[in-house]
């Protein structure tokens, strides 16, 4: 079971995904490659397959990444599903930031004060359907 953050130029000011308008058309926030070089910067260890998965470890966590398209397409955001926990919310924060994005995770929309809380809430609620997280 994963934490999966959405990050997107989301509209400013929302508070949770209900409050996103059915009309909202996201920008983009760059090209397949870009993105891809960013997540590299935060994750180092990642890798990715020829099918556009990317697979890393960090501090305390796990993540998958799926990113399809040609280098040069342009995208309009991605999503990390974190395992475990530890800096995935500082990850989240620090990619959602290199792309002036938002991060949306469980419904929320994350800030950088909150982040940990949301990881933390989420843990609690994954502990209580499926037991404890171990690697």
């Amino acid at each position: 079971m994963s934490w999966d953050v959405f990050i997107m130029r989301f509209p400013k000011g929302l508070k949770s995904s209900d409050e996103i308008p059915a009309d909202w058309n996201p920008e983009d926030i760059g090209t397949v490659a870009a993105v891809r070089a960013a997540i590299e910067s935060a994750i180092p260890d990642i890798t990715w397959d020829s099918t556009g998965w990317g697979r890393g470890t960090g501090n305390g966590f796990s993540v998958q990444i799926s990113l399809t398209g040609d280098d040069d397409e342009l995208i309009n955001g991605f999503t990390l599903g974190f395992r475990g926990g530890g800096d995935a919310s500082e990850v989240a924060m620090a990619l959602a930031a290199k792309f002036s994005a938002r991060a949306l995770g469980s419904g929320t929309f994350l800030e950088p004060d909150t982040a940990d809380e949301a990881l933390h809430e989420w843990q609690r609620y994954r502990d209580q359907v499926i037991g404890p997280h171990t690697e």
